[in-house]
């Protein structure tokens, strides 16, 4: 292999490596952001549970 073609193949092993490692940083953030969107999905259940059917009315005594 002359050095053209080396350069050439060292170039390209680069950029595919670069776009894997992005690649897995970016699944890594998307994986982050889900299972923080499902917890703040939980706890805002949670707080219309304990809050109750009767939130915006005037009158209920709380």
């Amino acid at each position: 292999m002359d050095a053209s073609a080396a350069r050439a193949h060292a170039a390209l092993a680069g950029v595919g490596v670069t776009l894997l490692a992005a690649g897995l940083v970016e699944a890594a953030r998307r994986l982050a952001v889900r299972l923080m969107m499902r917890r703040r999905y939980q706890l805002i259940d949670r707080a219309w549970a304990e809050t109750g059917p009767d939130w915006g009315r005037t009158g209920t005594g709380t």
